[in-house]
């Protein structure tokens, strides 16, 4: 009889061992999800800083320019001291063209301004889009 009763408890044994390690096999993948949980939620706060930032920035530019009733001679690094990082920069053979745009906003019909730098650095034109500003 001990030999039965010992099969019985090592049956009983390996069944609980089988049941915790897929127990904990699953809350490892459970743990795992959690993590790309907390992952994402952190890249949808960073997303919303940048956005915010952008706008920040845009709003910057436009009260600029909308104030200047014509071009004055502005540097790329003075720019960026006093609007912030566009959201875009397209480089061409005659230089810069800097774009700024709220974050919030759809690229398509959003207001934009276009800042024009020659291969110097120098600011020569600006273009508003779906706004006034000054020309």
């Amino acid at each position: 009889m001990p030999g039965k009763e010992y099969r019985l408890f090592s049956f009983f044994l390996i069944f609980i061992v089988v049941i915790s390690i897929c127990g904990c096999a699953g809350l490892g993948e459970k743990i795992e999800g959690m993590q790309t949980l907390i992952e994402l939620g952190k890249s949808e706060k960073y997303k919303e800083q940048i956005l915010r930032q952008e706008t920040i920035n845009f709003r910057r530019a436009k009260r600029y320019i909308q104030g200047k009733a014509r071009k004055e001679e502005l540097s790329k690094d003075i720019a960026l001291s006093k609007f912030g990082d566009p959201v875009l920069v397209f480089y061409e053979t005659e230089g810069e063209k800097w774009v700024y745009k709220a974050g919030n906003k759809n690229w398509f019909s959003a207001e934009k301004i276009y800042l024009f730098f020659d291969t110097e650095g120098r600011l020569t034109n600006w273009e508003c889009l779906d706004m006034e500003c000054a020309s």
